[in-house]
């Protein structure tokens, strides 16, 4: 198991403190979350500080927030795989766009040209992983994006792989075992984190993405055991990501000791075939503890603070 931390997780924070952070911690890469740093620096920079660390870059994410010239929807996507080819990076992941009412309306046509673009740019060396949405709005309902059938066709259409965020998908209310099928073998990427609704009284997105989406695995209503130890059933080998929101703050004791308590829920399903239960019972208590199996399963964790 190979165990990554996403640098948007302290978004905005120098890299070098942020690496330090992740190799302190124990995580073994970084995904790195495009930010004005980034941009700053020279892959070859990049690659020399993570290096400096021990970590690798596996994945290049699109920056949260909007950049001039590196946003998805205005030809920011080929930029994110000249980045990730340069420093070595297999996956880039990528976003439908928000607001569609139908596969061919413009912002569809849109997302089509930059997919085209952005597969030229990698030269056969980089794939794009597509990621399921969250629901923010009653509107999201009508994006056909959002039809998760729908979106693998897209997907096999063009060429890509997928990316299941788990707690995206409970925000619409689906039931992970139920919908994993239509990842396929084209799921690349794993978003594992937890949900839990009712947290957040008041409409407000900030609160919402903080306290309900994105939360600690144990701690929400997902069977998150169930759904490893049914990928360790289908002998699933590929990148996997674990992203998780961390409230406590980055920066004490009690955040990296649930980072191993994840590591060991993912361990035990994966390596042992355990009881899903039991192994989703075994987070928030017992040793910082990580077990590393045979499957190539690579996590990375996202701390919201």
């Amino acid at each position: 198991m190979r165990i990554s931390f996403s640098t948007g997780s302290l978004y905005g924070m120098p890299l070098r403190g942020v690496f330090g952070l992740a190799a302190a911690a124990g995580f073994e890469g970084v995904e790195l979350v495009v930010a004005p740093e980034v941009l700053g620096r020279r892959p070859r920079e990049l690659r020399a500080l993570a290096g400096d660390h021990g970590l690798a870059v596996p994945v290049v994410h699109p920056p949260l927030m909007p950049i001039p010239g590196w946003r998805e929807r205005r030809g920011g996507l080929p930029r994110f795989v000249e980045l990730a080819r340069a420093l070595g990076a297999p996956c880039v992941v990528v976003h439908p766009p928000r607001g569609c009412t139908g596969l061919d309306d413009e912002r569809a046509r849109r997302f089509r040209r930059s997919l085209e673009n952005a597969r030229r740019a990698a030269g056969g060396e980089v794939t794009l992983a597509v990621e399921n949405l969250s629901r923010k709005r009653p509107r999201d309902d009508r994006n056909p994006f959002n039809h998760l059938p729908t979106l693998a066709r897209f997907a096999e259409e063009e060429r890509l792989g997928m990316t299941m965020d788990t707690s995206h998908a409970a925000s619409f209310g689906h039931d992970l075992l139920e919908i994993y099928p239509h990842f396929g073998s084209r799921l690349l990427n794993l978003h594992l984190s937890d949900y839990r609704p009712g947290s957040v009284l008041v409409d407000n997105r900030l609160l919402y993405n903080h306290f309900v989406q994105h939360q600690i695995p144990g701690t929400g209503v997902l069977p998150l055991a169930a759904l490893l130890a049914r990928l360790r059933e289908d002998r699933y080998d590929d990148v996997t990501y674990v992203q998780l929101t961390l409230n406590e703050g980055v920066y004490t004791y009690h955040s990296f000791h649930v980072v191993g308590q994840v590591q060991n829920l993912a361990g035990r399903c994966w390596v042992e075939g355990g009881n899903p239960a039991r192994a989703q019972s075994q987070i928030g208590g017992g040793q910082n503890q990580v077990i590393h199996g045979d499957g190539h399963v690579h996590v990375i964790v996202v701390l919201a603070i």
